[in-house]
């Protein structure tokens, strides 16, 4: 009961496709503004970014706007709505798109800050766009709750599938951080170049990439791990997660690394 599973899946559907418009379009703006403010003027040949991200945000705000507040005045005459599939779908499939844009932007961002001659402030757009897009979708996601099912299990497939890619992002963050060092160690007691050379840079590129993923990758692993799904204990999901990719992942990391 409600609206119906064709109409839901238009609905939200294109309610995505707008939202992922707008946003790209207000990226473009914020990074021009940005690069404008702290890197010189507006160059000639950039005017198209400012015109499509303009012509973006003109486009896809009103759209989803009004898709959305569709969707909300559905929730009046139906309730139901809150639990369906579609709607669950839609919030989650948006709460992971823009996790994943917002961290890989963030990465680059820290990768930057560790290496001042490479610095882009630019990054800064992508990532706190598509932050501000996950958090106002998890705002209404907490307070909407999950009251069915098939809404439970949609979060924990959203929960356990970022905390599965937070997880890689923080062994393989760590490990090239680690190789780093142990190799920078390694030179030096065996008469072999040191971990920083002359004229280097302050943060060599492994130790630099490592370190910016190992950092996303805890926020992103610790958040929705120990918070989004906590007390989860008895989902057959978590305990899969935790013995296909923990476990077995770990074993079989550990066992090419060692040999």
């Amino acid at each position: 009961p409600g609206l119906g599973s064709v109409r839901r899946t238009f609905l939200y559907g294109i309610a995505f496709a707008s939202l992922a418009l707008a946003a790209t379009g207000a990226t473009q703006l914020v990074s021009q503004l940005l690069g404008s403010l702290f890197g010189g003027v507006v160059l000639q040949d950039e005017s198209f970014r400012v015109a499509f991200g303009l012509a973006a945000v003109a486009v896809g705000t009103p759209i989803w706007l009004l898709l959305w507040r569709a969707a909300e005045r559905s929730l009046v005459e139906f309730p139901a709505e809150t639990g369906t599939l579609g709607r669950k779908a839609y919030v989650y499939l948006v709460l992971a798109v823009s996790a994943m844009v917002s961290g890989g932007f963030w990465v680059r961002f820290i990768q930057g800050t560790l290496s001042p001659d490479r610095f882009d402030l630019e990054q800064l757009a992508p990532a706190a766009v598509w932050g501000l897009v996950w958090w106002v979708h998890w705002r209404w996601e907490t307070a909407e709750g999950q009251p069915s099912e098939v809404a439970r299990s949609t979060r924990r497939f959203y929960s356990y599938l970022l905390s599965t890619v937070a997880l890689v992002l923080l062994a393989v963050g760590l490990g090239l951080a680690l190789r780093t060092l142990l190799g920078g160690v390694y030179d030096q007691l065996f008469g072999g170049t040191l971990l920083l050379a002359p004229g280097s840079a302050l943060w060599p590129t492994p130790l630099r990439d490592g370190l910016a993923l190992a950092v996303v990758g805890a926020v992103g692993w610790g958040f929705h791990w120990h918070h989004t799904s906590a007390g989860d204990t008895e989902s057959l999901l978590r305990q899969t997660v935790a013995f296909l990719v923990g476990v077995f992942g770990g074993l079989a990391a550990e066992t090419w690394g060692g040999g």
